[in-house]
């Protein structure tokens, strides 16, 4: 912990820079001493100089050095000095003064040797009685990293160096990628950052590598991705074979952390320093005033809600879970929520992590036209040629490869509405994500904008500007803020369940409060012709699925030793035997057609009543559920596809990964096996659907759907948000999820700061 010197110790003279000159004097001999002193001397013998130290309790002393490109006097610091003066001066040595004089004609050289051996014995002493002192002063500043500011001073207030950073940028840790609010290490040579959790993890001897993720999925074809023959391919993640370089990287024995070995991204040479972002003390005082304004002993109000006090029109049933008293979700109509009494409704739904659906939002506002080729006339009128120019392509995902895949944005919108398909008939599915780019939203449909913020229910809450429940709008004016919304979602969809290459959101967990308007929905009508090749190809997709699968079983058996049968062979039968079952394909295929959706469930509209409504189908899983719904994805991961419609092989976390969409074969199966399910539901135009942090979701479109979503951040969530803040910063370093966008710590300072001044305000 030498790095760090307080003010005073600076002030003193008695710094950590003056230890170290102190150790390399105990280590000097005796006769290095005298030669040394011996060589100043003859080649000084008639130059006087002087320096007086500011403090005159120090006794230290250290070897004479020649200072660089010095013309005209040798400088000996700290304490072995000459005066001026016509006289020639005495030897003089006052305990309390380091100020020394040496008379360089009347003195012998055996004097001064004399005098250089008493200067190394105090500096041995000092040095001693300096190391315990590094030692107390590193025990406090690990207490600082720990928020502990009120024993952590060591005699005074502590100083701790500013790391100073721009408004316009974010300090993240280099490790895992976390975002920096205020103390942390920093190295000086490299500028190497490293977060709080990352040293108590090095200390602790439990820092994970978080190496890079090497699987990669292998691109087998467009026929592959259609059931079938896979191209062939002379390697499939050859980088995947060997061992991760373990590298270690420890603590020292005094607590402090060198700068991360090359290896892992630093220079490994200096110890990393204690540095802060925000003014001392400031953490301590938000406390205090916190404290004294709320105090500890508030009674909470009761958060429990019974469904009974809302009306029947203000329920959906979304689930049919035996004995559970949630299987009706909050869902008001837009007129209704204007109530004061209906915020407290949301309010005691939305602390327990349940859903909430708001009918009718768009009814509130002008009546904008949301379909997607008249928001291009619209954006195309608020732009110059060039960037309509450079926005007459957008990078869409193809859903069946889930790749991205070029095309003109006119071509994009017209398919959006008519469709667009294979050569084999197959629908082909593209979506369009947070298009035109959320931060330039505002300034390229001004109107659109102003049209779905006014459509926002609960505004205390959802409003991105001004919402005052709402912790992401606390962020100072001049400050980076994370990037909120509003973001727009244009993608095409079915009403049937096709199995492979649906247009989906997959199952995902957010890091923080959301909400999703759906604005506008077309719906393609399929031929006669292109679904009797669906069902054609639906059959070729399951019998590969069975092929792939059989495969999979036996190259099991055969790692086990069992390389003694033919399992090719007879892999191939069974394939060739199911092949000449068509009845039991086809009794798959009735399943899939019997899906459950929300207009079965009771309560619900029945389907006629809702083909020209429903948009999407959303499954959102309680977070109590999170463990269970892992370990089904874990066991049955080999059955979903991912990337060019390969089988999902590595799985680093079933939800993060984002790589996972549960058909409704599987929800059956995760119920019958887990007995867990979602809340199923389906959104209808003009919906808004509230979704609390924390609760992995999924959505599939069942039309061709135009979404607007804003994120925001609610007291009541804000313990999950920095829990998943913890979860993502354990995933591998190229991991999509892993980058904190959210900066949780960050928002709740200046939000609790905020707090602050509103309250003092108020009793003023």
């Amino acid at each position: 912990m030498d790095a760090f010197i307080s003010k005073q110790d600076r002030h003193r003279g008695d710094g950590d820079h003056n230890v170290q000159k102190m150790r390399r004097i105990s280590n000097v001999s005796w006769l290095a001493s005298k030669r040394q002193v011996h060589k100043t001397l003859k080649n000084r013998v008639n130059g006087k100089i002087w320096k007086r130290e500011e403090d005159d309790d120090d006794d230290e002393w250290s070897l004479p050095t020649r200072t660089k490109n010095s013309s005209k006097k040798v400088k000996l610091t700290p304490a072995f000095e000459f005066s001026k003066g016509n006289g020639i001066p005495k030897k003089r040595l006052n305990k309390r003064s380091s100020f020394v004089v040496v008379d360089l004609e009347g003195d012998s050289e055996d004097e001064v040797l004399e005098q250089a051996c008493i200067m190394n014995i105090r500096a041995r002493k000092r040095a001693r009685t300096s190391d315990s002192e590094a030692v107390k002063r590193n025990h406090m500043y690990t207490r600082l990293e720990n928020g502990d500011f009120a024993n952590a001073s060591l005699g005074s207030s502590p100083e701790i160096a500013e790391n100073f950073c721009n408004n316009d940028e974010r300090v993240y840790c280099n490790h895992c990628a976390t975002s920096i609010v205020d103390l942390h290490r920093s190295c000086p040579k490299c500028a190497y950052e490293l977060c709080l959790s990352c040293c108590h993890e090095i200390r602790e001897g439990s820092l994970s590598s978080r190496a890079e993720m090497k699987f990669r999925y292998v691109d087998r074809g467009s026929d592959y991705m259609h059931g079938g023959d896979p191209l062939p391919c002379d390697f499939e993640n050859a980088e995947d074979q060997g061992e991760p370089t373990v590298v270690l990287w420890n603590a020292n024995d005094d607590g402090s952390i060198s700068c991360a070995p090359k290896e892992m991204g630093g220079c490994g040479d200096c110890v990393l320093e204690l540095k802060r972002i925000l003014p001392m003390g400031c953490i301590s005082e938000l406390k205090k005033k916190a404290r004294d304004l709320v105090g500890f002993d508030t009674e909470r109000a009761d958060s429990m809600c019974n469904n009974s006090e809302a009306g029947r029109e203000m329920l959906r049933s979304a689930a049919a879970r035996e004995g559970s008293k949630d299987n009706y979700l909050y869902c008001p109509a837009m007129n209704d929520i204007q109530e004061v009494e209906e915020l407290f409704h949301f309010q005691k739904h939305w602390v327990k992590g349940e859903p909430v659906i708001v009918r009718d939002a768009l009814e509130v506002t002008t009546h904008l036209s949301w379909e997607p080729m008249v928001m291009w006339r619209a954006l195309c009128e608020n732009v110059d040629r060039e960037t309509r120019a450079n926005m007459s392509e957008v990078k869409a995902i193809d859903c069946l490869a889930s790749c991205e895949v070029e095309i003109s944005t006119i071509q994009f919108f017209k398919g959006y509405t008519e469709g667009r398909r294979y050569e084999n008939f197959w629908p082909e599915m593209l979506k369009l994500k947070d298009w035109p780019p959320s931060d330039k939203f505002e300034d390229l449909l001004p109107r659109h904008c102003d049209e779905f913020i006014s459509a926002l229910p609960f505004q205390e809450y959802s409003d991105p500007k001004a919402g005052i429940l709402n912790l992401a709008v606390k962020f100072p004016p001049d400050l980076l803020k994370p990037d909120m919304g509003p973001k727009t979602y244009i993608a095409y969809g079915t009403t049937e369940e096709l199995g492979r290459g649906d247009s989906v959101t997959k199952l995902h967990c957010d890091m923080s409060d959301a909400v999703n308007i759906l604005t506008h929905t077309a719906e393609v009508a399929l031929s006669e012709e292109q679904q009797t090749a669906i069902q054609q190809l639906k059959r070729k997709h399951l019998a590969q699925d069975e092929k792939e699968r059989l495969e999979q079983d036996n190259h099991s058996i055969e790692q086990l030793g069992d390389c003694s049968g033919s399992w090719k062979e007879m892999g191939v039968s069974k394939i060739i035997e199911t092949e000449k079952q068509p009845s039991q394909i086809s009794e798959q295929l009735e399943l899939s057609h019997n899906q459950p959706r929300g207009a079965t469930l009771p309560g619900l509209p029945s389907e006629d009543e809702t083909d020209n409504m429903c948009g999407a189908l959303w499954d959102i899983f309680r977070r109590e559920d999170v463990s269970k719904l892992e370990e089904y994805l874990r066991k049955h991961s080999m059955e979903f596809r991912h990337t060019y419609c390969s089988p999902v092989k590595q799985v680093v976390h079933p939800i993060h990964d984002q790589c996972f969409y549960l058909t409704s074969e599987h929800k059956k199966k995760l119920k019958e096996e887990f007995g867990i399910e979602p809340w199923t539901f389906e959104q209808r135009v003009g919906e808004a659907v509230f979704i609390p942090a924390g609760c992995p979701h999924q959505v599939r479109n069942l039309k061709s759907c135009t979404k607007v979503a804003v994120d925001f951040v609610s007291p009541e969530n804000v313990q999950e948000c920095l829990r998943l803040t913890k979860e993502f910063r354990q995933l591998p370093k190229n991991h999509r999820a892993r980058e904190d966008k959210l900066e949780i710590k960050k928002m709740i300072i200046y939000a609790i700061a905020e707090a602050i001044k509103d309250l003092e305000e108020l009793i003023q």
